[in-house]
């Protein structure tokens, strides 16, 4: 009995001890990206790959705040894998200015799903920066033009 506890003991220490080797957490950079008129905004990583979010906040204008929870988030990372999850709660605030200024569009809790390669990930921070510009047309006025500033995301796998 005494050797069957010490042989459940060795492997529960191993498997404690090897713990540190699965869910590694990642934070990428993204300092160039796009956002088109329809609001899906691409985070081009720094280190390669990229993270889109197809932003979908009905009845929300400009200067927020406000939230949503049916956009969707999708990633293609370095290395090949990528992961996709729906729905996706957002929120939008102004962090600088009034109507004309920076703008800050995060998720709001941690997205959990597989990965293309059948590894289990979790999104725990996907968060971008878009300037709301002066839109100039020669006639009359438009909405604000949107601009890429900046943006990060984390993901655990």
């Amino acid at each position: 009995m005494r050797k069957l506890r010490f042989l459940h003991l060795s492997l529960l220490s191993l498997l404690l001890l090897s713990l540190p080797l699965f869910g590694q957490t990642t934070t990428y950079h993204s300092t160039t990206g796009t956002i088109t008129p329809s609001f899906i905004a691409t985070m081009n990583l720094d280190a390669g790959g990229a993270v889109t979010v197809y932003v979908s906040l009905p009845g929300c204008y400009y200067p927020g705040p406000c939230g949503s929870t049916s956009s969707r988030v999708n990633y293609s990372l370095a290395d090949g894998s990528m992961g996709s999850f729906y729905p996706v709660a957002l929120t939008f605030q102004s962090v600088a200015g009034t109507y004309y200024g920076t703008y800050k569009i995060e998720t709001t809790g941690p997205l959990s799903g597989t990965d293309t390669n059948g590894n289990p990930v979790t999104v725990t921070d996907v968060t971008f920066f878009l300037d709301a510009v002066l839109c100039h047309q020669p006639r009359g006025t438009c909405a604000p033009k949107k601009v890429y500033d900046s943006g990060d995301v984390t993901i655990t796998r």
